[in-house]
Order: C-alpha cells, then structure tokens, then sequence
C-alpha cells in the first residue's frame, strides 16, 4: 500500500499529542521525524542518531526560533515490529524508512 492509497483509505488521521505541538502542526502539518529535524536545523551526529537507530525514549530537539518539539514517535514499536515493517532494509534503512515515510497535512474546518 503506497501513502496515496492509505490516504484515500483513510482520509482522516488522528494523532494524541501534547498541547505545545498543537500550533505547528495546524501550521504546517504533522511532520515526519526527518522533516520536523530539517525545520530544527538537526545536522551531522545528532540527526543520525535520531534517524538511524529505534527511539525507544523520548527526544525533545530544540531550536532558538522553533522552540522545542519532542519526538516520541516509535515509543510503542518494537525492534521486530520496525524490521517486519521494511522486510528488504537492514536495520539502519527501516529506521531511516519510518523517520521519514508519513506526512500529513492539516484537514480542512
């Protein structure tokens, strides 16, 4: 199933988050992991640890314009879970896969 199909399947998504998140994501959307750190400016060895490995814990990033923003988003997934998801990457690639594969956009009022 590609995202356009699980969109037009599902063409309503709800999301549990903290109230601070609720602004930007009504701005911009709610953002996968790899574009919420390219709007953080998350660069070099702290971007590949959050992208390449499970994130078992809580992440907050921070950014002097943005503010902070806490990444929790494999808290309930498991390593098997994460790897039978991406059955053909090794391990690092299923990660990087699920940081940056969903994305959606504000619905309309």
């Amino acid at each position: 199933m590609t995202p356009d199909d699980l969109a037009a399947r599902h063409p309503r998504l709800h999301h549990v988050t903290l109230p601070p998140a609720l602004d930007t994501i009504a701005a911009r959307g709610l953002l996968t992991t790899s574009q919420l750190l390219d709007l953080f400016e998350v660069q070099g060895g702290a971007r590949a640890e959050i992208e390449a490995r499970r994130r078992g814990a809580a992440v907050p990033i921070e950014h002097p314009r943005h503010g902070t923003a806490i990444i929790d988003d494999q808290l309930a997934m498991t390593e098997a879970a994460l790897a039978a998801a991406s059955t053909r990457a090794r391990w690092p690639m299923s990660t990087r896969l699920a940081s940056s594969a969903v994305r959606s956009t504000p619905a309309p009022r």
